[in-house]
This record gives C-alpha cells, structure tokens and sequence, in this order.
C-alpha cells in the first residue's frame, strides 16, 4: 500500500492564498505580476472560469526567497 500523499498539480486561489499566508488578492497581483503561474478552467458557456494556481509556481516562489544563514 502506497502511504505517500501525492501533490495536486494546481491549487485553488484561496488555498494558494492559504499556503502562503497572504490573502486571494495578493496572490491574483503575483499572478498579475507573473510571480507565479495560474490557467484559467473554463466552465459553462458564458462563465469566466476557476482560476488555478501552479503548485510548482508556489514551491518557486518559496525557494527563490528562502531566507539563507
């Protein structure tokens, strides 16, 4: 039996948010700001879609502001 959790792929906003203990809007101005990677899921005809954020954009982001001692 496999015991490994696997990582999704993409996070929502608010759990990107979540993760990083900052709020949905900061994280749709670094998607604005190309500081992590989103795609946006089209949904029904005539909806704007689910915005998802990378997880691999997030990990990125943690590990090019890691504080180094």
């Amino acid at each position: 039996m496999n015991t490994e959790i696997e990582e999704p792929l993409a996070v929502s906003v608010e759990e990107a948010a979540r993760r990083l203990s900052v709020s949905p809007a900061t994280i749709g101005h670094m998607i604005e700001d190309k500081r992590l990677t989103a795609s946006r899921l089209i949904g029904r005809t005539g909806k704007r879609g689910r915005v998802v954020v990378h997880v691999a954009s997030l990990v990125g982001l943690l590990k090019a502001t890691e504080l180094r001692r």
